[in-house]
């Protein structure tokens, strides 16, 4: 059956993200604002600019290209990807160290077909200097320009286009602003000669790929060029830039192959899939360019894998759903999502909502209603999608991406346009979802698309019955449809229980085998060492007492299941079993490092402590068990998927019964060496070897807290990652007194670390949480045109984590108390506009500025809002001051403002947080 829960908690919140206010500190500390870069900082003070004045560059500050060679013989060769940047910009080395600025990134994106065979090398080494910023560390930069060279291989005879991925910061020496640059490069191949319009062609292809999409109406020319015009050869040295120029003195490749790709490219929309995952999207605005009052449709295909389903469609925030929010719209009508497709209902328990969803492909469209007012001109519509693909039996961690298209208010015609779709986070979708109220009912549009509708079913299928559910209904020519999922249990009555009894066993026997397990199963295996030739009775009762912990465990997930419908592993979505799971983790791997000794006898690993407790305890055993099975709990072995999904709408007895085979398959090797302690003579001797295999150990617990530590979300890292610290500062204090020592001082000890140790855990959730002086507001296009729309005065701070000028700028001049002063006299509104990632709405407001680059604060007057007052890189408190005065107040407070006095940093502790969000267990 299927395992489709709706969520029921709610994650705990510990908010505990001080990487800004550390680099602050850190940057403050030294007497001075400092630049983004190592150099000299000048305009420290700039003076106040309106409206559009200010002097931003509005050249680019890097061009980039590539090219490739490939042997046709051996299909092996070389790719060069080359920038050259403008006067004063700097981009980082590819070995530039963590810690600092952005290291620059080179990757191929497609064909798949082609591989990089080694790293990339520049053709010249960079210029290094010890950073002032990031205390320390070496920077590495290259000036004016750079190219890079890395070995490939391919197919025989390719000839095509390879796209290469950049990643990467340029940044200005003489007044520090940075701009991150993410764009895709399409390398040709060299020695080739072409004619002018396929040399149109590919520099239409490639300023299309540097957005990130191919746009095959780009392709098309609108002048006709003569066949037999003579081919005209790229002219070697030419600057970067010019028509024919490349970086290299090369000719890039035209090939039929090529040709080929971009015609195939033409004839649809470019698909988007994120990583790895099951669900691949298409989308296309149709038609791109539409008359004042006229409309269009925005849509977008799911097309999931073999065996895969996606969710229904809806507006809000409701769990187990495809989730859409609109976040731009431009002033144009956009109405509520309709799928191609009807929705299939189920209800596998009847104390739970149905899961609703889509069989296969399906497409959903958006209509679009252009006012009949409009103005001519793009229109951009922009969003978020969350959402999820599950089989029959299990699913899979929930994903999001972001959309953006435009529609031309204009004559009108019937080209279909581009929607540009990226990666996004589930998280901050939701919350978009669960805010944002984008709907517009009162769009007219024909979107040629039937309806949902939804295929009801009220009976479910019992275990003991076929083990089949079934659901009909009306499709979109009016034929049944009809849906089945069949459970593990393969046949009726008391043999199918007696098959998921047997699965059970099967499944509980492999989850010793399991990676989150293996650390202690290593120990138990040396304690079955220890225990050879000793007295039957003692090492059948260890083992004895060993399983009683495995049972204690799954009765106690099996009153969950029965009473609270607790899943497999559920226990992991809650924060504190996660942090304590991992710190005790960690602290087992520092015992077996010997850095100090748990005094529960057969866990003690210190080499005394093992000569004074040559015997492992009954406690010790016990807790063994126990803890192997929490470990275990995160993983989910072969057969474990139908075993837990034939669970539900069993009956109690049955649920307690599944959970006892798991239990004793997971035991079943440790009671067979209890009862048959011979077995144990195939186990190597003991001697010193077993403290090289503690050792070893060890290192599996820290791999299993490395895999913890990535399940928090960024927000807590650090507090975690400084509450390990405290762990191992309290475990040496711990340490310091061995277990054979008197009483007293044990006890000083033990209190001594445990207190330090949490101690150091509170300051790492508390003190280190920064608070914000400013009453930030989170930026988006809506709200801000909504408070200038109340009369409101807005600030808008344009910044992000990697702008070592922006978290400065936040620190010394705008998030103080006498600005907070200010604020709060004259009523104006702070938005935080953070770029630390690319946000195309903070970007078109950065173009709306003129502005390319960060740190930006703009200040937007309530009597004249289209004259916002401009401070671009360093400021001081007493130049912010003086452009909050020189704006003014705002005209009048609303409750909005009111409700807007809650900081950025608050708020994130009150947003919902789902369970398969970036700080889930899934």
């Amino acid at each position: 059956m299927m395992i489709h829960p709706p969520v029921k908690h709610v994650l705990a919140s510990w908010s505990a993200n001080v990487l800004m206010g550390l680099l602050v500190v850190l940057t403050a500390s030294f007497g001075g604002p400092l630049a983004a870069q190592d150099g000299d900082v000048t305009d420290v003070f700039p003076q106040v600019t309106f409206a559009n004045s200010g002097a931003p560059s509005n050249s680019e500050p890097s061009q980039w290209t590539a090219v490739y060679q490939i042997d046709p013989q051996t299909g092996k060769g070389q790719i060069e990807v080359a920038t050259e940047l403008a006067d004063k910009w700097h981009v980082y080395s590819t070995t530039q160290a963590p810690g600092g600025p952005r290291t620059t990134v080179l990757s191929i994106a497609s064909p798949d077909t082609v591989k990089l065979t080694g790293d990339f090398e520049p053709d010249q080494e960079p210029k290094q200097s010890v950073s002032s910023v990031y205390k320390g560390l070496t920077i590495e930069e290259h000036e004016e320009s750079v190219t890079w060279t890395a070995p490939i291989t391919a197919p025989l005879g390719y000839e095509g286009p390879i796209e290469v991925t950049v990643a990467a910061l340029v940044c200005k020496s003489d007044d520090g602003r940075c701009l991150p640059v993410d764009e895709t490069v399409v390398a040709t191949a060299r020695n080739a000669q072409e004619s002018k319009a396929a040399s149109a062609q590919v520099a239409a292809l490639q300023s299309a790929a540097s957005e990130g999409v191919f746009n095959a109406t780009a392709m098309e020319s609108d002048t006709d060029v003569d066949a037999s015009e003579p081919e005209i050869e790229r002219s070697f040295g030419l600057p970067m830039g010019s028509k024919f120029g490349s970086p290299f003195g090369l000719q890039p490749s035209m090939s039929s192959d090529f040709m080929s790709l971009a015609n195939d490219e033409a004839d649809g929309p470019t698909p988007f899939r994120d990583g790895d995952y099951v669900v691949s999207w298409t989308a296309s605005v149709e038609p791109a360019q539409v008359k004042p009052g006229g409309a269009a449709v925005l849509k977008f295909t799911a097309t999931p894998d073999q065996s895969f389903h996606v969710y229904k469609a809806v507006t809000d925030d409701a769990e187990s759903s495809t989730n859409f929010v609109v976040t731009e719209k431009s002033a144009l009508k956009v109405g509520a999502p309709q799928a191609s497709q009807p929705v299939i209902s189920k209800v596998l328990i009847k104390s739970l909502p149905a899961i609703e969803y889509h069989e296969g492909k399906v497409t959903w469209s958006l209509p679009i209603q252009v006012p009949a007012d409009a103005a001519a001109g793009p229109k951009t519509i922009a969003g978020l999608i969350a959402y999820q693909a599950c089989t029959d039996s299990s699913c899979h961690r929930p994903m999001a991406l972001s959309f953006t298209t435009a529609i031309n208010v204009g004559t009108g015609n019937d080209a279909t346009g581009e929607v540009t779709m990226a990666p996004a986070k589930y998280a901050k979708v939701m919350d978009a979802a669960a805010e944002s109220k984008w709907v517009d009912t009162d769009v007219d549009v024909d979107v040629q698309s039937s309806t949902e509708r939804a295929v009801d079913q009220d009976d479910i299928a019992s275990v003991g019955g076929s083990g089949t559910i079934s659901s009909s209904g009306s499709g979109d020519a009016g034929e049944p449809k009809s849906t089945s999922v069949t459970p593990l249990v393969a046949s009726e009555g008391q043999s199918g229980l007696l098959f998921v009894l047997a699965s059970a066993f099967l499944g509980g026997i492999v989850l010793n085998f399991m990676p989150c397990v293996l650390p202690v199963i290593g120990l138990k295996v040396m304690s079955f060492v220890s225990q050879a030739g000793e007295n039957r009775k003692r090492v059948l009762t260890l083992n004895l007492a060993y399983a009683a912990g495995i049972f204690s465990v799954f009765a106690l997930l099996a009153v969950l299941a029965i009473v609270f419908q607790f899943k497999w592993g559920q226990q992991f979505q809650y924060f504190p079993i996660r942090l304590g799971v991992t710190v005790a983790l960690f602290a087992f791997a520092l015992s077996y490092f010997n850095v100090w000794e748990i005094p529960v006898p057969g866990l003690a690993s210190g080499k005394r402590s093992q000569e004074l407790q040559s015997q492992e305890g009954h406690t010790g055993a016990f807790s063994k068990g126990i803890f192997t099975t929490l470990l275990a709990t995160p993983c989910s072995g072969p057969l474990l998927g139908g075993v837990f999904g034939a669970t539900l709408g069993m009956p109690p007895v049955q649920i307690l019964l599944v959970f006892g085979m798991l239990a004793l398959g997971m035991s079943s090797p440790y009671l067979l060496l209890g009862f048959k302690p011979e077995l144990a003579r195939f186990l190597p001797k003991p001697g010193d070897w077993m403290e090289t295999f503690k050792q070893l150990m060890a290192f599996l617990f820290l791999a299993a807290v490395c895999y913890f530590f990535y399940q928090f979300s960024d927000d807590n890292k650090l507090s975690v990652f400084v509450t390990l610290m405290g762990v191992w500062f309290g475990c040496w204090i711990i340490g310091l007194v061995p277990n054979w020592a008197a009483i007293q001082k044990r006890l000083l000890a033990w209190g001594s670390g445990i207190s330090i140790a949490t101690a150091i855990g509170i300051f790492a959730f508390t003190s280190l949480k920064a608070t914000p002086e400013l009453p930030w507001v989170d930026y988006d296009e809506q709200s801000f045109v909504e408070y200038q729309a109340d009369g409101k005065t807005v600030l808008v701070d344009f910044s992000a984590k990697w702008c070592p000028n922006c978290l400065v700028n936040l620190e010394v001049a705008i998030d103080t108390k006498p600005v907070r002063a200010v604020i709060d006299e004259l009523g104006i509104v702070p938005m935080y506009a953070d770029w630390t990632n690319y946000d195309p709405e903070i970007t078109a407001k950065l173009e709306e500025l003129q502005s390319n680059s960060i740190p930006v604060l703009a200040i937007y007057p309530a009597d004249r809002p289209n004259e916002p007052i401009i401070l671009r890189d360093l400021v001081s408190q007493s130049t912010v001051l003086a452009a909050l005065k020189e704006a003014g107040p705002s005209k009048q407070r609303s409750r909005r403002a009111e409700v807007g006095q809650v900081s950025s940093s608050d708020q994130s502790l009150v947003n919902r947080r789902k369970i398969a969000s970036s700080d889930s267990s899934h």
